[in-house]
C-alpha cells in the first residue's frame, strides 16, 4: 500500500517537472521570437513606407501633396489598365487636375473591376482604403461622374451622417457635375420615390429605419424598389464602410448587427450594382471584412477561401502578417488602393489658453439657461401642462405606461439637444484662434486643412430655407439647436 502511494507521488513529481520544463522551453521560444522581431513596440515603430506614384496610369496631374504606401504593398505591382477605362470621363477633369493622378487611378481600377464577375454572377467590387486627406469623397464622385456619362443615371451613396450630403454635392460640383441631383432620403416621405434619376444619399441608420402603423415599410425596401432590384446597374457606394463591420461577431459566430445585415441585403438584392467600399479603417481586423462580399476573397472555387468563416479562421490563426498578404493579393488583382499622405517632416502643437473671459461668460450663461429649461420642464410635467411631442400611439398601452414612455423620449431629446448645443458652442469658441493660425499659415505660403467632426451645415441649410433672405448675420449652430428644441418641446408658434 505504501509502495503504491510512493510510486504515485513520484509520478506526480515527474509530471510537474515535465510541465515546468515545457513551460520554460515555451518561454524561451517566445523570447527568441521577440528578439528576432525586435520586440512588439519596435516592430510597430519599424513599419516602413515608400513614396507612391501610379505605376500603370498614364496622364493626370500629380497629387498636390507627397503620398506614401506601406512598404509591403509597394512591393506588389497592380495589373495593367485597359486603354479605355477613363474614356467616358470628361477630359477637363483630367486636364485641369480636378482629380489628381492618384485619384484618377482609383476611378480607373474601379471601372476595370466592374467589368469582371464573381462565380455567383455578381459584379466585382472595389475597395478604397486611402487614409485621411486623400479625397475619398472626390474619388467616389469621379466614379459616379464617369458612369453618368455612360448613361447609368441611378446611384446610391451611403454614409454616416446626413450632413455629408452637402460634401457629396460639393465633390460632384467641383468635378463640373452640378447637373447630377443628390437626393437626401431623410427629406423624402415613405412610399414610392418620385425622382427618376440621380444619387440617393442616405445614412447607415436609414438602412435599418422603418415606418410602423397600418402601412409598415422599411427604408431598405423603399431604396430597393427605386433601384429596381436585380436590374440595377448603378454605383452602390459605401462611404465610411466600417460602419457595417460587425456583420459577424467573435470568430465568425456571434450575433450580426442590423446595419451589417442591411448592407449585405443591399448587395445580395442588387447583384449587378457597382459596389465600392470606402474606409480608412475598414480592414483593421479580419472579422471586420465580412460585409465585403464583392472583393472575391471567398465564396467560389476560384476564390482563396470557401466562405468568410474559413477566411476568418485562417487569417486569425496567422495574425497581422496574413492581413498584409490579403491586402497584397487585393492590390495585385486591382481590387484595392491604400495610400496615405506623408507625415515626413511634420510637427504638431497643442494650443492652450484660447478661451477668453467673454467666452467663459457665454458658457456660464448658457449653462444657467439649460438649467432653467430643465427645471421648467420638470415643473410643467408634474403639473401636466407640457404636451408630449413623443406621444406613443399604441392602443393597448395603459395611459400611465404611455406617459412614462413619452417622458423618457422627452428627456432623451433634451439631453441630446443639450449635448449638441455645448459641442457646437465649444467649436464656436475656438474659431477666432483657428482664424489667426490659418491667416499666419497662409501668409507663410502654406495650405490650410481644418478638420471638423460636425459643421452644422444641415441646420444652416434649414435656417436658410425657413428665413430666406431675411437673415443679416451668420447662422449660429448652438442657437439653431436651442431654437429647434424650444419650438418642438414647448409647441411655440412659428
Amino acid at each position: 500500500m505504501e509502495d503504491r502511494e510512493k510510486q504515485r507521488k513520484e509520478r506526480e513529481e515527474q509530471r510537474k517537472r515535465a510541465e515546468a520544463e515545457a513551460e520554460k522551453k515555451k518561454l524561451a521560444a517566445a523570447e527568441a521570437e521577440a528578439d528576432a522581431g525586435e520586440g512588439g513596440e519596435d516592430a510597430t515603430d519599424d513599419v516602413q513606407f515608400s513614396d507612391y506614384q501610379p505605376l500603370k496610369l498614364r496622364g493626370g496631374l500629380a497629387h498636390p501633396d507627397p503620398v506614401v504606401e506601406n512598404a509591403s504593398l509597394s512591393a506588389v505591382r497592380p495589373p495593367d489598365l485597359g486603354g479605355d477605362v477613363l474614356a467616358n470621363l470628361d477630359a477637363s477633369i483630367i486636364a485641369q487636375g480636378k482629380l489628381s493622378a492618384l485619384q484618377l487611378e482609383s476611378v480607373a481600377y474601379a471601372r476595370q473591376r466592374f467589368d469582371m464577375r464573381l462565380e455567383s454572377g455578381a459584379r466585382c467590387g472595389f475597395f478604397i482604403g486611402d487614409g485621411a486627406g486623400m479625397g475619398k469623397g472626390r474619388q467616389l464622385a469621379g466614379i459616379i461622374a464617369q458612369h453618368w456619362n455612360e448613361g447609368v443615371e441611378r446611384h446610391l451613396w451611403v454614409s454616416v451622417s446626413n450632413d455629408l450630403k452637402f460634401d457629396a454635392e460639393r465633390d460632384l460640383r467641383d468635378l463640373g457635375c452640378a447637373h447630377i441631383p443628390v437626393i437626401p432620403l431623410n427629406k423624402c416621405d415613405y412610399g414610392t420615390l418620385k425622382e427618376k434619376k440621380g444619387v440617393i444619399f442616405c445614412t447607415y441608420s436609414a438602412l435599418i429605419a422603418a415606418r410602423k402603423g397600418k402601412k409598415p415599410q422599411r427604408r431598405l425596401d423603399q431604396i430597393l424598389a427605386w433601384c429596381g432590384r436585380a436590374s440595377f446597374g448603378g454605383c452602390l457606394l459605401f462611404d465610411e464602410s466600417h460602419k457595417a463591420k460587425n456583420l459577424f461577431g467573435g470568430s465568425g459566430g456571434g450575433k450580426p448587427t442590423k446595419v451589417g445585415q442591411a448592407v449585405m441585403e443591399l448587395q445580395t438584392s442588387l447583384p449587378d450594382a457597382r459596389v465600392v467600399y470606402c474606409s480608412a479603417t475598414g480592414a483593421s481586423e479580419p472579422r471586420h471584412l465580412g460585409y465585403m462580399d464583392r472583393l472575391g476573397l471567398w465564396g467560389g472555387d476560384a476564390c482563396p477561401f470557401a466562405s468568410f468563416r474559413s477566411f476568418l479562421t485562417e487569417v486569425d490563426k496567422r495574425g497581422v502578417g496574413m492581413m498584409e498578404l490579403v491586402a497584397m493579393h487585393l492590390k495585385q488583382r486591382g481590387a484595392l488602393v491604400c495610400r496615405a499622405l506623408s507625415f515626413k517632416n511634420c510637427t504638431f502643437e497643442l494650443m492652450d489658453g484660447i478661451m477668453n473671459v467673454h467666452v467663459e461668460k457665454v458658457y456660464d450663461r448658457a449653462a444657467e439657461l439649460w438649467d432653467v429649461l430643465k427645471r421648467v420642464m420638470e415643473e410643467m410635467l408634474r403639473a401636466g401642462e407640457l404636451a408630449d411631442p413623443f406621444a406613443v400611439s399604441e392602443e393597448d398601452l395603459a395611459e400611465g405606461k404611455k406617459a412614462r414612455r413619452g417622458h423618457g423620449m422627452l428627456w432623451r431629446y433634451f439631453w441630446g439637444a443639450h449635448q449638441r448645443f455645448f459641442k457646437d458652442l465649444c467649436v464656436a469658441s475656438k474659431v477666432p484662434a483657428v482664424i489667426d493660425v490659418a491667416k499666419s499659415a497662409l501668409a507663410d505660403g502654406k495650405c490650410v486643412v481644418i478638420g471638423l467632426q460636425s459643421t452644422g451645415e444641415a441646420r444652416t441649410k434649414d435656417a436658410i430655407e425657413e428665413y430666406g433672405d431675411v437673415m443679416d448675420d451668420f447662422v449660429s449652430a448652438p442657437r439653431a439647436t436651442l431654437d429647434r428644441f424650444v419650438r418642438k418641446v414647448f409647441a411655440c408658434p412659428d
